[in-house]
Order: C-alpha cells, then structure tokens, then sequence
C-alpha cells in the first residue's frame, strides 16, 4: 500500500511556503513563491496551484490524504473559513477550506498562521516532547499560540493568544499599523524596537547604529540595533534592556496565568538570541507566580521561518488521522 502524504501551506504577506510530506512530517519537497498580493482570488488560485503541482509530481491516486494551511488572519478552524487576514488585500470571508476541499476530496484545515507556528514548534521543534506549551512570535508584530494538554487552544472567538495586546503600562507608542494596538505590541515589535533607537540615535550620534546605517537615523531597524549590540554599542543596548524588560513582563503574565511547560520566544526579532533572551527570561522569572516560574523553560524557537510550515504540515496529519 502506498504511504500516505499530505500538503501543507504557510501564506504570508510577502511569501507563500508549501510543503509534501509524509504524515510523519518528513518532507518530499517544499517550494517557495512570492504571495500574489493582487486579489484574493488571484491568491487562492496560487495557493490551489502549488497544492495541485506538488499533488501531481509526488502523489499517486489516493495518496493525498490531507491538507493545513496557516493564514495570517482570523479563522472558522471548524469551516475553513477565513474571516478576515488584514495583511492580505481582500481576504474577508474567504471559504479557503471549502474551496480546497473542493478541488482535492480531502479533509482541509485551515488556522491562523501564529497558531500553526506553535504547532509545528511542538511537533518538531522546541516544544516537542511537552503538553502545555506557548509560542510568543515578536516581529512586525507581536503574536501567540498556546498549546494546552496537547491541543491547540483557540478561544471562544478563535482568537486566543493575542499577547501583542496586552496591557503591561500606559505608555505606547505610534509605531503600529492601527494606532489602538495593545502596547505590548506598540513598545516591543520591530517597529517599535526601531522608533526607540531612532529616537537613541538622534540623542547620541555617536552610537554604532549610525555608523551601520551611514548615518541615516530613519534607516535604523530592529536589526540594526542588534547588530550594534553585538559590538557593545551602549545605546543599543539600552533599547534592547528596555525590550527585554517589556517582552519580560508579557511572558511573566503568561507564566502566572497558563503554567506552561514551556514558552517559546520565535520571530525576527528572537533571532538577536540571548542578548534578548537571557534578560528576557530573568525579569519574567522575577515577576511571575513563583511555583510556575521555577518549573517553566523559556527557549528560542528552533524551526525559524519553517515553523508555520511544519505547523501546517501537522494539521494537514490531523486531517489524515481523521480520515481513518
């Protein structure tokens, strides 16, 4: 009897990631694509394309036996459906789901794409092994995924994990797309990681982060200011003390409310790794519910950008699983 292989997906705003895989998750082949931004059905047709291509190279008749696709937006999990993505032009009320289980006759999954990142941290990367694990992904934005007793917890809404709206002060500042973001997302995503060291860097002009950006304060990002720390430049390490701090109190929240096993800090920015993590995790560890801080772990993702792949590709085993 042939083996059974799934398909999983990643949409992105800027690129779109798919993979075959057995429903192991060892992967036959991924390819990777620009996002076709121009409509939402020029998008869905791209995304019902390299599923067809990766179905018609690798799978024989009735191999395929499941499909996941994370989205960057809000889902139906139950109807595939996929109410709003804001990074998508269009994408409202798309019956992704319906429209793939349409054209493949298999039992399609289809989740927000932070939730399927958390999914495939537990599956394969950093998580593995754990029941109650929580994924923070800190980049343009700040996101999460919560795993709890071995299944992905999704709300009442389907919105749960929403930690880039957490309350952690009053201040905040205008560096998010939409202006009442919660300030843990306003004060600690890259934009706001980038607006504080501009605001260093007009204040110090003699700080490392000019000098790798020929001086061009509106040119410094988070990755600039990284990358200046990693030499000792003493203005970017105070930003990113401050961020620390800040993404230090929404893990200490998460602690005392879940008690996870695990909290797994993914995303661009976690890849500045311990000049971030390390102070991260002490100032979570001092303010959380002490019982939980002693017995969690805070880690680096270990997948990178292949998480929302591989998180896919375990939806997409789910299904199959199903379909015993």
């Amino acid at each position: 009897m042939a083996r059974r292989l799934v398909i999983g997906i990643d949409l992105g705003g800027t690129k779109v990631a798919a993979g075959i895989a057995d429903v192991e998750g060892n992967i036959l082949q991924s390819v990777e694509q620009p996002t076709d931004t121009d409509s939402a059905e020029q998008s869905v047709g791209q995304l019902l394309r390299i599923a067809r291509d990766l179905c018609e190279k690798y799978a024989s008749r009735g191999q395929l036996a499941g499909i996941g696709i994370g989205v960057p937006g809000i889902t139906e999990s139950e109807t595939g459906l996929v109410v709003w993505a804001p990074n998508l032009p269009g994408w409202r009320n798309i019956p992704l789901g319906e429209r793939f289980r349409s054209e493949f006759g298999v039992p399609t999954l289809v989740e927000n794409d932070v939730d399927a990142a958390v999914l495939g941290e537990w599956w394969k990367g950093a998580g593995r092994g754990a029941k109650n694990v929580v994924l923070i992904a800190v980049g343009t934005g700040i996101g999460g995924g919560v795993i709890i007793d071995g299944r992905l917890y999704k709300g009442s809404g389907g919105v749960a994990g929403a930690v880039g709206w957490f309350v952690i002060g009053e201040d905040r500042l205008d560096s998010a797309e939409y202006k009442d973001i919660g300030c843990a997302e306003s004060l600690a995503a890259g934009p706001g990681i980038a607006k504080r060291a501009q605001e260093a860097a007009r204040a110090n002009p003699t700080t490392a982060m000019l000098a790798l950006t020929q001086g061009r304060v509106e040119d410094i990002t988070s990755e600039t200011v990284f990358e200046a720390a990693k030499s000792g430049d003493q203005a970017a390490l105070e930003v990113i003390k401050d961020t620390a701090r800040h993404l230090g109190i929404v893990v200490a929240n998460v602690i005392s409310l879940l008690n996870p096993e695990i909290i797994i800090i993914g995303g661009g920015v976690a890849e500045g790794g311990d000049i971030l993590l390390k102070p991260l995790a002490e100032i979570a560890k001092k303010h959380a519910q002490p019982a939980s801080a002693a017995s969690v772990r805070i880690v680096q993702a270990a997948l990178g950008n292949k998480a929302g792949l591989m998180g896919s590709l375990c939806l997409a085993a789910e299904c199959a699983a199903q379909k015993e």
